[in-house]
């Protein structure tokens, strides 16, 4: 809702669980970086090599180094990407943050077996314009689609 500061959430079910994590603000007076979007590329596509990565098993993580590749500049500050799990094993999530700074508790992308699951994530860009991705449960490839970046 406009002006009062809250969010509406609404379902198709009559019961649902849901969680809301809060990653930051935008505002139309804001003045702080800018959002450039991008066509989709490819950054990470573990099932064939791409970007270097293998498919995770239980507690394994994979830095991805973003900046210089996809059209993002080493002035970026945070990536806007798309998140993908093919074939996860079993129930769990992905975490996703910036390079050199400490893993949150919080999920970007969450996980049932055997079903394909993407999620839009904004993750700031750490030490050597990267990012983390971790899995906490099971095996899963990943897949990671950059559509725009923070300058």
């Amino acid at each position: 809702r406009l002006g009062d500061g809250a969010i509406d959430i609404v379902t198709s079910s009559s019961r649902a669980h849901v969680i809301v994590d809060v990653v930051g603000v935008v505002s139309s007076g804001s003045t702080g970086a800018r959002l450039v979007t991008a066509t989709p590329t490819r950054l990470l596509d573990t099932r064939d090599g791409t970007g270097g990565g293998h498919r995770l098993g239980p507690g394994d993580s994979l830095e991805v180094v973003v900046t210089g590749r996809a059209g993002v500049p080493a002035g970026a500050s945070a990536v806007v990407m798309n998140l993908t799990a093919v074939a996860p094993t079993a129930d769990g999530y992905v975490t996703a943050w910036p390079a050199g700074r400490e893993r949150p508790t919080t999920s970007n992308l969450n996980l049932a077996p055997g079903r394909t699951a993407a999620n839009l994530a904004v993750v700031g860009l750490g030490d050597g314009g990267a990012v983390w991705l971790a899995n906490a449960t099971g095996s899963v490839d990943l897949v990671a689609d950059v559509v725009g970046w923070f300058v």
